[in-house]
């Protein structure tokens, strides 16, 4: 394991603020940016086919990188495309997968819009059925005897998060996998809380979707597909153009191969080098060793606020790693966020892109604090100090 309080230093941006808003995207470490500002220097081209040294330094780094990234998930590099984040690579999934009607697709209420308004939107479009099953509001965990009544002989694919963003509720994600898998359907996991910071075996889900600038501490811009590869040959992939088509035959488009076939256009080459560095130093902390901190940190936000007058936190009995939504009594939850910020804490608050879930909750939004390994004691303390002013002012006032 590498000296974490060395690799923790690289952070530059924990100098200056105690940032509890890691579920939004990760700070940036030095060695990422000095990875990134290394490709643009030395081999700042474009990937494949470039008959030159600097395009032949170009690929072969992509595909270093793609091999680090794909180790890390314990899966086959051709099996792992890079992405430009979550978003795109569930589109991508989803006009693979030849949806038309009499298909169904369950997904649920805890949902991310990137996980959920693509099959609502395209559902109006090609003619299938999308089913929403909700969760309990005590745990946050969606309610599993309607998922499996939901998950019959029509359902093609089930969608679901993994760690929910915007209550943190960890979702039985294998059972989940074992019911559709039963019914002959696909899972889609949306990982995009959950990878780098939770020791899980990614690899036995049909899709995994997540962005490369969170846990996997890469830059903005970037993410990856993890498609299984026993599904690869019932895809019919339809983001086509540079990289992603082999060629034209008259009127005929032959796609290229796998991981290739997701990645249409220029990718982001210094980004993919970034994201790469970062994985590099997950590996160097151990991802265990992370979660093992991460947890540790995400309990003490929990009962440091729950010892505080007029504080709630939602889903009060989830099993949580990264993520504690909670609101104030008698505060707007904005109001919460811009107070913590000036005393240079950041949160996120809002509905945090999953409105169906406060709409369940009644609800117009909350304040997300979420960790990352590179937080510490100091910084959870320094939060739980602000909050007791807060609170207590408010109370008094």
């Amino acid at each position: 394991m590498g000296d974490l309080e060395e690799i923790l230093r690289g952070f530059p941006l924990k100098e200056r603020w105690v940032y509890l808003d890691n579920a939004a995207t990760s700070l940036k470490h030095e060695r990422v940016i000095r990875a990134m500002e290394r490709a643009l220097r030395e081999f700042g081209v474009n990937v494949g086919r470039g008959a030159h040294p600097p395009g032949e330094e170009a690929t072969r780094e992509f595909e270093r990188a793609r091999k680090t990234v794909a180790s890390f998930l314990g899966v086959d590099p051709e099996c792992l495309s890079f992405t430009f984040n979550t978003t795109t690579s569930i589109h991508a999934v989803l006009c693979a997968l030849n949806l038309g009607p009499g298909d169904k697709v369950v997904t649920t209420a805890l949902e991310h819009h990137s996980n959920l308004s693509p099959w609502l939107k395209f559902s109006e479009l090609l003619g299938f059925e999308v089913e929403i099953v909700g969760f309990d509001p005590e745990t946050g965990t969606v309610d599993m005897s309607r998922l499996e009544s939901a998950i019959d002989d029509r359902t093609k694919v089930v969608a679901v998060t993994h760690e929910s963003n915007a209550l943190g509720s960890l979702q039985p994600a294998e059972e989940i996998l074992d019911l559709a898998e039963e019914a002959g359907a696909y899972v889609l996991l949306d990982a995009a809380q959950s990878l780098g910071a939770v020791d899980h075996d990614f690899s036995r889900y049909h899709f995994v979707a997540a962005p490369g600038h969170k846990g996997l501490l890469g830059p903005h811009g970037t993410g990856v597909l993890y498609v299984r590869e026993d599904v690869r040959e019932e895809l019919e992939p339809r983001l086509l153009g540079g990289g992603s088509t082999d060629r034209v035959e008259g009127t005929e488009v032959v796609p290229s191969g796998f991981p290739h076939v997701f990645e249409s256009g220029t990718p982001n080459l210094p980004g993919v080098v970034g994201l790469a560095e970062g994985v590099r130093i997950l590996e160097e902390v151990g991802l265990r060793r992370i979660e093992r901190r991460v947890r540790r940190l995400t309990r003490r936000v929990v009962e440091g606020l729950m010892d505080l007058d007029g504080v709630e936190i939602l889903c009060p009995e989830a099993r949580r790693v990264t993520i504690v939504p909670f609101i104030v009594e008698g505060m707007d939850h904005q109001e919460v966020g811009r107070e913590l910020g000036e005393r240079g804490i950041c949160v996120r608050t809002g509905t945090h892109c999953a409105t169906l879930v406060f709409e369940r909750l009644g609800l117009d939004g909350c304040v997300r604090a979420s960790l990352a390994f590179y937080n510490d004691e100091s910084e959870v303390e320094e939060f739980l100090r602000a909050m007791e002013e807060l609170t207590r002012r408010g109370s008094s006032s």
